[in-house]
């Protein structure tokens, strides 16, 4: 995966977003984009269905699954265009191997995040790319 290509290709969707809606005086728009992140996160989570020990149905939706991983990508690079984070850590398999284990780290990153507003966004993506192995 081509991330500097893939974060020029968000900017380019970002300006014709930005274009079609433009941001208002009062809002924050990054704050706006971290929300959508975690709702995205969780649909991808739910069309994984691996968590939800209560249903006889534990299938992901393989190709649901897949959309929201996209739009939690997006959503992660528009983040990074935000915040000028164009260059990422090489990857490294996450220490978490458990996929619930692996989502709860992302969303506790992603809350962290929001907190700090420091350059952990590194960290955040590179546990996001851990999930795109799961099935």
């Amino acid at each position: 995966m081509n991330l500097t290509k893939l974060f020029e290709i968000q900017a380019g969707l970002d300006y014709h977003i930005t274009k079609e809606h433009p941001e208002q005086n009062d809002e924050n728009r990054l704050s706006k984009k971290v929300l959508a992140l975690q709702v995205e996160l969780g649909e991808c989570a739910n069309e994984w269905r691996g968590f939800k020990f209560w249903s006889n149905d534990q299938v992901a939706r393989e190709n649901l699954l897949l959309e929201e991983y996209v739009d939690c990508l997006h959503f992660l690079l528009s983040i990074g265009n935000t915040l000028n984070f164009r260059y990422l850590l090489p990857y490294k398999k996450p220490l978490e191997t458990d996929v619930v284990d692996l989502f709860n780290l992302i969303f506790e990153h992603i809350s962290f995040f929001t907190r700090q507003r420091v350059s952990k966004s590194r960290i955040l993506l590179n546990g996001f790319q851990g999930i795109h192995r799961i099935r």
